[in-house]
């Protein structure tokens, strides 16, 4: 049994250096492999380095395929022909959302000091209010007593006659305009103040206005309650102009620009399309979802459309010759940042926010200016493989139909088209319905197809220099050294006399 086992522990070691060998062995020769498929050779000196690469061996030259058929075949195949267009080409990116209510058009009715409501005009959500409606009215002994301290101020600067000192006329002025700057850390407008101002005795009642026209989205407070200082009673928020809320995957976000038109449609009006303008692309992708919010304005001067709607949004992003989201209202044309609605014919600032205007190219707009339309195949026309794909140019007479397979070079895919960047020209006859049936004929006929493409580039032998081959040398030796070590150590083998083999003896057996 030891001797057995023994036995078994030597096979053992042979398979494990072995395979460590073919390991080593594998990599040497991959790296080598990759190396001069990529490089053309390995570099090891300066010298080699810049020298040019030895000259590599031309692939024959293959003619394209090409297949005839009777017109009859044809038609019984059902294959037809299109041309190749230039023509505009618009990539619609489809997304959904929800409406929401514009933050900037959104106002809370805080109380800007401790009292008691009295009454309340407002009382229902929903209600529509003007900029300066009473809101609420609120008894505030804070309030009472900065209005009793104005008109002791202006009863003061009644006072005052004509023998009265410089000194006098400064302090009755200086206490009345303290009274009024009480009244306004108290929240109070200046129309306000006059009118406090203009009263023949303290009131003990304030009326606290809305400061925006629009719709009373909630009412937290009721008559008889005690609110203190900044505490929130009342939101409005103005509904002529929303935020449409949308989620954009991943690989949308190359046709998607600040400034774009995207237009949606809501459950609530079937069959009508409303449009918006994009403001804002999230900086950051979600990584769970690989999405992106995507912020529209949208006006909505009619209120037909309520926050919380969900919609169904296409925005539309036309690609010049390069495949460059274009805008041709945009070109030459400066836009604000903040505001894409405040577009300009020159260098200047925003009206509304007053930051500096932006050109289209730096918000990420292709110039249309002298851009030609791209050049377009339709997409049913091409048996892609990766950005390279294979189609089939017709050339028909009265009798047959010849076909000839083209390796052409394509952009991004544009509805129902390809963007062509090179193997086409303008005008040029290509199979758009059946080209799998003629590829699948060139397969039958043994002809060169879609799978064996030999009008492609023709894989290139390289030569290997003698230097190069010497600088593998220490490579090979330090395999062939490695096979001869034990495994797991850098030492070498020991040597070991093959044992004698016996018989077993009896008491073993």
């Amino acid at each position: 049994m030891r001797r057995l086992l023994s036995g078994l522990w030597s096979l053992l070691r042979f398979i494990w250096r072995w395979c460590w060998g073919a390991l080593v062995l594998g990599l040497v020769v991959g790296a080598f492999y990759l190396g001069v498929q990529s490089e053309g050779g390995f570099a090891f000196t300066q010298e080699q380095a810049a020298a040019p690469p030895p000259p590599a061996e031309a692939g024959p030259s293959v003619k394209a395929p090409e297949l005839t058929l009777p017109n009859a075949a044809v038609a019984r195949a059902g294959i037809r022909t299109g041309r190749v267009i230039r023509a505009p080409a618009v990539h619609e990116v489809r997304m959904v959302g929800m409406l929401e209510v514009d933050e900037t058009r959104l106002e809370h009715i805080t109380a800007w000091t401790n009292g008691r409501v009295e009454a309340q005009p407002v009382s229902i959500t929903g209600e529509q209010v003007t900029a300066g409606s009473t809101l609420v009215a609120l008894y505030s002994p804070e309030l009472l007593r900065a209005h009793q301290e104005l008109l002791e101020g202006k009863a003061a600067v009644r006072a005052l006659d004509a023998s009265a000192s410089e000194f006098m006329r400064e302090r009755a002025h200086a206490r009345l305009e303290g009274g009024r700057e009480k009244l306004r850390q108290l929240g109070l407008s200046e129309a306000g103040i006059a009118r406090l101002e203009a009263a023949s005795s303290a009131q003990e009642v304030f009326e606290i206005p809305s400061q925006m026209g629009g719709t009373v989205l909630e009412v937290l407070v009721r008559s008889g309650d005690h609110v203190k200082t900044g505490q929130r009673m009342y939101m409005v928020a103005d509904l002529s102009e929303l935020w449409l809320q949308l989620t954009a995957y991943e690989s949308d976000l190359s046709w998607l620009r600040y400034g774009q038109t995207v237009r949606f449609e809501v459950e609530s009006f079937p069959g009508r399309s409303f449009t918006g303008t994009i403001a804002f692309i999230h900086p950051v992708v979600d990584e769970q979802s690989r999405s992106v919010p995507v912020r529209v304005n949208v006006h909505n001067a009619e209120l037909e459309l309520y926050p919380g709607m969900f919609a169904r949004a296409t925005a539309l992003a036309q690609v010049d010759a390069e495949g460059e989201v274009i805008a041709p209202n945009y070109s030459g044309r400066w836009i604000c940042p903040m505001h894409p609605e405040v577009v300009a014919d020159s260098p200047s600032t925003c009206q509304r926010c007053g930051m500096a205007l932006l050109s289209a190219e730096d918000l990420g707009y292709s110039s249309a200016k002298d851009s030609l339309p791209p050049l377009l195949v339709p997409a049913g026309a091409v048996l892609t493989e990766k950005q390279v794909g294979v189609v089939y140019l017709a050339a028909a007479d009265s009798l047959q139909t010849t076909f000839r397979g083209r390796r052409v070079q394509l952009g991004p895919q544009v509805g129902d088209h390809y963007l062509v960047y090179s193997g086409l020209e303008v005008g040029d006859e290509v199979v758009v319905a059946g080209t799998f049936k003629v590829d699948s004929e060139l397969q039958i006929r043994g002809l060169p197809s879609m799978m064996n493409l030999p009008y492609a580039a023709v894989p290139r032998r390289f030569q290997v220099d003698m230097a190069t081959l010497e600088a593998l040398r220490p490579v090979f030796a330090a395999y062939l050294s490695c096979t001869r070590r034990w495994p797991w150590t850098t030492s070498p083998r020991p040597a070991k006399p093959a044992p004698s083999w016996r018989w077993p003896s009896r008491r073993r057996l």
